[in-house]
């Protein structure tokens, strides 16, 4: 993947079936400005992403869209950006099986990172699409309503799953 090279504080691996874990670079902003649609799904949680993922198939049927999962993941000061405390092969393989039963084929990035909205102010570009998944309940709302005001800010199309 040709990308602009990552900030020294954001480190980028895609998740490619049969490799694992690559490292990548940053998606140029000239990718999204192509003629092909992307929906990106912001991961929070499993259940969240997947209540998500099956709207972004939704949205992305008939219209040849790509779908990319997003997945920050933050690495505190103590770390060294390039290790992380969690293994990411076990959460990006989870990603997959839960794209299966919906027949969806997303491209995972993910990304580790320091700050995640500073993060997303960097990847996604204005008038991106992204879906988001949310509960119902307030705690929830409030979580999902301070990243959605916080895209929006960005110039973010955002797309709330409810579940």
């Amino acid at each position: 993947m040709s990308g602009t090279k990552a900030p020294r504080n954001v480190v980028v691996l895609q998740h490619v079936p049969g490799r694992g874990m690559v490292r990548s670079s940053l998606i140029e902003p000239s990718r999204f400005e192509s003629e092909k649609l992307r929906i990106n799904v912001l991961f929070t949680d499993f259940a969240a992403t997947e209540v998500a993922l099956r709207c972004a198939l939704e949205l992305a049927i008939g219209l040849e869209a790509e779908i990319n999962i997003i997945v920050p993941h933050v690495v505190p000061y103590p770390l060294d950006l390039e290790s992380p405390a969690v293994a990411l092969e076990f959460m990006c393989t989870r990603l997959r099986m839960l794209a299966g039963p919906v027949r969806a084929d997303p491209y995972v990035y993910v990304y580790l990172c320091r700050d995640v909205m500073d993060l997303l102010r960097t990847i996604l570009p204005a008038h991106s699409i992204v879906v988001l998944g949310s509960r119902k309940q307030w705690l929830a709302k409030w979580r999902t309503g301070r990243i959605t005001r916080k895209l929006t800010n960005n110039g973010c199309q955002i797309i709330l799953a409810r579940y």
